[in-house]
């Protein structure tokens, strides 16, 4: 271009400042210390002229000879590139906010304020209920891992959806009696099999009040202390007021974890009567039991046949009145 300028003993050249078709021609103008004008277009529509293709070329060389455009500012191209990410973060910013925007007003013109209780809709939680159901359970096809932290393995009204043939769960031959249907897939175990980092709470139903807890480890009673735990699956369900604490290595339940060999593993269990057995599950196999015998009881045990790979471990404790305690899952991976 600097040639061709040249050729035709042009020793100006000016162009108007719109979009971005100017920067191309007129930072290769620069480089080579061609004298370049870029004029603000603002100025130039002021004017009466014509604005069509060529015979706008001729009207912006027109105003320029006799000093009636100015130049623009012209960022240097450091200044340029931060002015660009700047810009693009906030469109960013605004691309996530409208959605935002748009339930507000959805939730606003059905008459629901949530404002008034809720700081971001946009940080909500979805716990899966009645999982292992054919009627309103799921298969597990998918999961969303920053909504879906933590599912429901016991429901009060109905049974266990921690594995078929479990305690309080749809044994062999009852399918058909299970209330609100019946569907492996939806089993627990079928979702940590796949992957699914997913914590376990237990929940009552409209009437089945008093037989199910959903148990939240916080380090106080605070409505974002109880979501905080809720995220972090620090959760553990139960169907009566049962405290379970289960660590693996450094992991505390719901966490996951990185070993290079054998962790100890920790079980704390108090119940509100004789704790009669507590199992421990490694990738859907009772790789090890205890059999207490009474209200309040501890353990630790090191898993030496774990063999490399990824792996998950829960407890589930059973009290002898029957009543029962699942703590959330520790994900590990072990190196060899």
């Amino acid at each position: 271009m600097d040639t061709w300028l040249q050729d035709r003993r042009v020793q100006t050249a000016t162009m108007e400042g719109t979009g971005v078709y100017w920067e191309q021609p007129y930072h290769a103008l620069e480089a080579v210390g061609s004298r370049a004008h870029l004029v603000h277009a603002a100025h130039v529509r002021q004017m009466k002229g014509r604005e069509t293709d060529v015979a706008d070329g001729l009207w912006l060389v027109r105003i320029c000879q006799f000093g009636l455009a100015h130049d623009s500012f012209v960022r240097s191209p450091e200044f340029s590139v931060l002015r660009q990410r700047c810009r693009m973060c906030r469109k960013l910013v605004g691309d996530l906010t409208r959605p935002k925007q748009r339930i507000h007003t959805v939730i606003d013109r059905d008459g629901v304020r949530p404002g008034g209780v809720l700081t971001d809709i946009s940080n909500g939680l979805a716990i899966s209920h009645t999982s292992g159901t054919n009627s309103m359970g799921t298969d597990w096809r998918d999961n969303d891992p920053e909504v879906e932290t933590v599912a429901e393995i016991y429901q009060g009204a109905r049974q266990n959806y921690e594995h078929k043939n479990a305690p309080r769960g749809i044994g062999d031959g009852e399918e058909e009696d299970a209330p609100g249907g019946f569907q492996e897939p939806g089993m627990l175990w079928h979702a940590w099999k796949k992957g699914y980092r997913i914590g376990v709470i237990a929940s009552s139903d409209h009437y089945s009040t008093h037989i199910s807890y959903a148990m939240v480890y916080t380090p106080d009673m605070s409505r974002e202390a109880i979501h905080a735990g809720i995220r972090s699956r620090r959760t553990y369900g139960a169907t009566d007021n049962i405290v379970l604490e289960f660590r693996m290595g450094e992991a505390f339940m719901g966490e996951e974890m990185e070993a290079s060999g054998p962790q100890r593993i920790l079980v704390r269990a108090r119940g509100t009567d004789r704790i009669s057995v507590i199992h421990l599950i490694r990738d859907g196999n009772y790789i090890y039991e205890v059999e207490p015998d009474r209200q309040e009881t501890e353990f630790e045990f090191l898993d030496m046949e774990a063999p490399p790979g990824d792996h998950w471990y829960y407890v589930r404790v059973e009290q002898r009145d029957g009543e029962l305690a699942w703590s959330s899952t520790i994900w590990v991976t072990q190196r060899p």
